[in-house]
């Protein structure tokens, strides 16, 4: 699948550490680069070990936002995508988002209205964006999302946009 955010390409600065602890990780594969050096003698880059892991801590079926965490500038936008895993009979669904008004703006636009059929736009009512779907009748363990959401930085600061509540129904009209 591809990959919404670019790769973190930055290299750390040297440390005799022998192990690495990485934060708010999205589900999803994974290479990590690893140099090391003798002295002020450095591997070159094209020769860096790697380490290939995936992240897929959603078993059960779920909802989940994608990106876990981004840092934007006042004034720019960004996406943030919802996918439903491990569905395999999702005719419909009533999904509820919140978050910070005077944090971040929502942009209402066509192109949030999903990539699957008989998906309605996300209608946005003060602080909360509803998401209402049927007849999906489609499984959810692909890398596609149900939708995308697209917002404004208005301030600066740390602010979650967190899943308020949801029904998902199967084809035969009862809870998931």
């Amino acid at each position: 699948a591809d990959q919404v955010l670019q790769p973190y390409n930055k290299w750390s600065n040297w440390t005799p550490d022998t192990t690495a602890t990485l934060d708010n990780l999205d589900e999803g594969f994974y290479t990590f680069h690893v140099k090391s050096r003798i002295d002020v003698k450095e591997q070159a880059d094209s020769t860096a070990s790697t380490v290939d892991f995936e992240i897929d801590a959603i078993t059960t079926p779920a909802l989940r936002i994608y990106p876990l965490r981004q840092e934007v500038k006042v004034g720019n936008t960004f996406e943030v995508y919802l996918y439903a895993e491990n569905i395999d009979d999702l005719a419909g669904s009533q999904i509820e988002l919140h978050f910070d008004t005077d944090q971040i703006e929502y942009n209402e636009s066509s192109e949030n209205c999903g990539f699957e059929s008989d998906i309605f736009c996300p209608q946005l009512d003060d602080v909360r964006i509803t998401i209402i779907n049927w007849n999906i009748n489609g499984g959810f363990n692909t890398d596609n999302p149900m939708v995308q959401l697209s917002f404004s930085a208005l301030n600066e600061g740390v602010t979650d946009i967190v899943i308020d509540s949801s029904i998902l129904r199967n084809s035969l009209n009862t809870d998931i």
